[in-house]
């Protein structure tokens, strides 16, 4: 079935009278009609007007749904011939010359069944396809235009079935559409008289089924199963893994995949444990995982389209105890809740239970947090309860918190200040806490005490802790400010020193050398090209960026799909907009060859201008790469292979030197294998970085035991870190995280361990 044209819709809607849409100006006249029916159901029926003969491709002179067995309707006073047609879903459509003898008596609409086709939806692998959507549309020249919104669909049933009534003996074009693979459209020959059955078979559509067991191999139901439709992992039909195209087409518009890839599936394990995803198109990868809402969590695991025997195996639970007490008078804390935080987070709520903890807990759990209404939480972090199966917390004392309200105020007019947000960044810490889990429970308290003031300035914020907080303080067009504040008063007054950067703004426009506008970026940065987050930027209709600053001086330049500029120094005055036009021109080459590769190891080609990504590439054959367009300016070539080894070379490419070569060998046959001791995620990395510019750099796995191994490596010097979801750092002189890195020297097969505890 065809759509109506957008112009046409616009001008129909534009002059809606009633709910006929007559065009604007003619006149009309009124008829009544009645639609006889034995079936007692809701779906709309859509009239649709025509003057002159309905043809292919004719348009409708208005469309109305009616709900009702009785109906009146508007029609043009026309001397042309004028056709009634009828849309009903699941029955034959009818079509009515309305005559002036017709017009002028009372119209009968009674709609026949006819033929039904009946059947299956099913995946390339022969499994049944739930909640398909199919279209139909005959082929035989007698289609019309009709709106998007009278268009008849069916969806399959939860097996997979479906029924379209209302044919007639003809072709049809039925149009399958899914979430997570092609379209697809198949011919059918509708005969009178006849079944008409035929199952639809997907040519490339396929599921990943598998179970989600315990730690003791029997099926787990109604365990949660989630899934991330990874971008970057697929895998061609000759089971080389491949980039994604929807990965290239976001990188070549967004410049990332983040925020433009979405709608992950998620399900449900059935009473045996089973469970099973999509269909999705042919080596789709999927990174998977499982969780149950009595404890325990699976690692996720990384999977293509097509495999029917995944396992995700769930950790064991542990049962915790304790009691959560007031601190000063040692009373029983009657409502409180446990968090729990590891692969899975989950929340138990304790409500009347006389202060006791009483809560299954997923053995990979790394923290515990106990909170309260009024009370500072308790933390308690690097848990190490894989061997265990009960952990008794003890007495766990809650300290009473302080609540502050207050006003923020502007410093020289002394009016309030609305809508300005007071996060409190407690230091708050149990005792004996590696100062590596700082980072986390400062999140954590920002998280839960965090406020506006109102519209007349006042705030309430709370509860901080009694000893010492800090409070930071921002507002548009004031100067942030952090308060430290040793013993929290319940009243404090905040005054802001107002900044006039309303338009103290930046204009960035990128352009290419003929003044083309071009899709991409715009980064910024005081100083250095290091991370900077302006108040506010957006990309205009004319490809500008708007930037508000503070006055200074910045550095500005764009990376797009066909280079990246050059930087740009701005100095930004108060109250003055600064415009720049940034020119990225399509130029300059990077040429390469890689060599020292093993078998079946695929390289892959990533190129960074700073931190940001300017051009990848697919898997690389036969070791060598081309790519065009890369800009001018400094860049890094960074080659990833599916064994986990990295290299890197910088390069420049400048309008004098427009062609780049770099050499890459993978030479290394050497092994580092050990053991990581203490508590760690168990879907954490180890990552082997050569210090050597240049050298190979490669990771692997962290297994449940502690141990790893990474391949490939060549003899000489390395740093090692731990990479894990939880932050493994330690506070640097300028009060910034940073990793935790042991050294190992790798000659051969190295053994090395790491005790975690002792950096």
């Amino acid at each position: 079935m065809k759509h109506i044209s957008q112009s046409l819709i616009h001008m129909i809607f534009s002059c809606l009278v009633a709910v006929a849409l007559p065009l604007c100006g003619e006149e009309t006249s009124t008829i009544e009609g009645r639609i006889v029916s034995d079936h007692a159901d809701a779906e709309l029926i859509w009239l649709g007007v025509f003057v002159g003969s309905v043809e292919q491709e004719i348009e409708a002179w208005s469309w109305t749904s009616v709900a009702a067995t009785q109906f009146s309707l508007e029609i043009p006073d026309a001397e042309d011939d004028i056709t009634l047609v009828a849309l009903r879903k699941n029955f034959v459509p009818i079509t009515t010359l309305l005559t002036p003898e017709v017009r002028a008596s009372e119209i009968t609409l009674e709609f026949e069944s006819g033929q039904v086709l009946s059947g299956l939806v099913l995946s390339t692998d022969g499994i049944a396809v739930p909640d398909a959507l199919l279209k139909v549309r005959r082929l035989d020249g007698s289609s019309i235009q009709i709106p998007s919104e009278a268009e008849l669909e069916w969806t399959t049933n939860e097996d997979g079935t479906f029924s379209i009534g209302g044919l007639v003996e003809s072709s049809y074009d039925v149009h399958v559409e899914l979430t997570h693979a092609p379209k697809e459209s198949f011919v059918i020959r509708i005969k009178d008289g006849e079944e008409n059955h035929q199952d639809l078979v997907l040519t490339d559509a396929y599921h990943v089924k598998g179970r989600v067991v315990d730690h003791a191999g029997e099926g787990v139901v109604g365990a949660t199963v989630n899934s991330f439709l990874d971008p970057i992992l697929w895998k061609d039909p000759s089971g080389n893994v491949v980039l994604g195209a929807e990965m290239s087409e976001a990188i070549r518009i967004h410049g990332s995949v983040w925020g433009h890839l979405s709608n992950d599936p998620r399900t449900t394990s059935d009473s045996t444990g089973a469970f099973q995803m999509g269909p999705f198109v042919y080596g789709q990868g999927l990174e998977m995982s499982a969780s149950h809402k009595d404890g325990g969590s699976t690692s996720e695991i990384k999977v293509f389209s097509g495999n029917h025997e995944i396992s995700l195996i769930l950790s064991k639970t542990v049962d915790v105890f304790g009691t959560v007490v007031d601190a000063e008078t040692g009373a029983p804390i009657e409502q409180f809740t446990l968090e729990v935080r590891g692969r899975a987070n989950s929340e138990f709520p304790h409500s009347e239970s006389g202060g006791r903890v009483s809560a299954q807990v997923d053995s990979a759990a790394w923290a515990i947090v106990i909170q309260a209404p009024n009370y500072i939480p308790y933390f308690k972090m690097d848990l190490n309860l894989d061997s265990l199966d009960v952990f008794d917390l003890g007495v766990v004392e809650l300290n009473r918190g302080v609540h502050v309200t207050g006003q923020v105020y502007d410093l020289q007019s002394r009016e309030p200040v609305n809508w300005a947000l007071i996060e409190s960044w407690g230091r708050v810490l149990e005792e004996g806490s590696p100062p590596n889990r700082y980072s986390f429970i400062a999140r954590y308290m920002s998280g839960r005490t965090s406020t506006r003031s109102d519209s007349e300035g006042k705030f309430s914020i709370g509860p901080l802790p009694a000893d010492e907080s800090i409070l930071y303080v921002e507002a548009h067009s004031y100067q942030s400010e952090e308060i430290v504040v040793d013993r929290p008063a319940e009243k404090l007054d905040i005054g802001l020193k107002a900044v006039d950067f309303q338009n103290t703004k930046i204009v960035a426009r990128i352009r290419t050398a003929n003044g083309e506008p071009v899709e991409g970026r715009v980064e910024i940065s005081q100083g250095e090209e290091t991370s900077f987050r302006p108040y506010a930027r957006f990309p205009g209709d004319d490809h500008s960026w708007n930037i508000w600053v503070y006055p200074g001086n910045y550095k500005v330049w764009a990376v797009s799909d066909r280079g990246r500029s050059k930087v740009i120094d701005v100095v930004a005055t108060d109250g003055i907009t600064q415009e720049v036009v940034l020119i990225v021109d399509p130029f300059g080459r990077l040429r390469g060859n890689i060599s020292g590769l093993k078998s079946g190891e695929d390289p892959f080609v990533w190129v960074f201008s700073g931190n940001n990504l300017v051009q990848t590439t697919g898997v690389v054959l036969n070791g060598e790469f081309e790519l065009e367009g890369i800009g001018v300016g400094s860049f890094t070539v960074r080659i990833e292979t599916s064994m986990n080894r990295r290299m890197e070379r910088s390069f420049e490419l400048s309008k004098a030197v427009g062609e780049a070569f770099v050499e890459i060998a993978f030479e290394g046959d050497s092994r580092l294998y050990g053991r990581v001791l203490s508590s760690v995620d168990r879907n954490s990395k180890i990552l082997a970085i050569g210090k050597k510019k240049g050298s190979i750099s490669g990771w692997g796995d962290l297994f449940d035991d502690g141990s790893f191994e990474i391949r490939g490596l060549s003899d000489g010097e390395y740093w090692i870190e731990i990479e894990a979801e939880r932050e493994i750092g330690i506070s640097s002189s300028n009060g910034e995280s940073e990793p935790v890195r042991y050294e190992a020297v790798v000659v051969g097969d190295t053994e090395l361990t790491i005790n975690l505890a002792s950096p």
